[in-house]
């Protein structure tokens, strides 16, 4: 069982002397510096990471749409899902391209706090949008689209502070 953990590329360097061919197709190791993993968007973490950009993006659309709101404080919801947005998709960029085994801080403490600190944005934007539900209907239907997205969000929280205190990010079985 080979473990590459999230404390910098020294761990890095020795999952690369030691992974070929091992995995059946899941890992490309063309270039020994640049590896991707094949079969991410099979795995549950991935399926989480979509559902966030789905929702987000549909969030971010929805606040977008309506004039009203934009004038009277949707600036913020803007806000809020182009950054949750961006975020979840630099995650996804992160986890399929393996680019975390080049930082030397803990990865998984990296993704914890930044999903805190989404979560508490997207409460925020979510009781904002509750607050201007009487403006129109999409915004209602923003508010149930935001808080959905928490709800993904705290799921991906959960099993990031898992991985966290276990003290592991990836973990392969040869």
């Amino acid at each position: 069982m080979l473990v590459a953990a999230t404390n910098g590329p020294k761990d890095a360097q020795n999952v690369h002397q030691e992974l070929v061919g091992d995995f059946a197709g899941q890992i490309n190791l063309r270039r020994s510096k640049w590896i991707y993993y094949e079969n991410y968007f099979r795995t549950f973490p991935a399926i989480i990471r979509i559902a966030e950009v789905v929702l987000m993006f549909v969030a971010f659309s929805m606040s977008c749409v309506d004039k009203k709101l934009l004038t009277t404080g949707g600036s913020w919801l803007v806000l809020t899902t182009v950054i949750s947005l961006l975020t979840s998709l630099m995650f996804i960029i992160f986890h399929l391209f393996f680019l975390h085994r080049f930082l030397v801080v803990p990865w998984a403490l990296i993704e914890f706090i930044t999903g805190v600190f989404i979560c508490t944005l997207i409460f925020s934007s979510g009781v904002l949008s509750a607050a201007y539900s009487h403006v129109g209907f999409i915004v209602i239907a923003q508010t149930v689209v935001l808080f959905l997205a928490l709800a993904i969000y705290t799921i991906d929280g959960l099993i990031t502070f898992k991985i966290l205190m276990a003290g592991r990010y990836y973990e392969w079985s040869s």
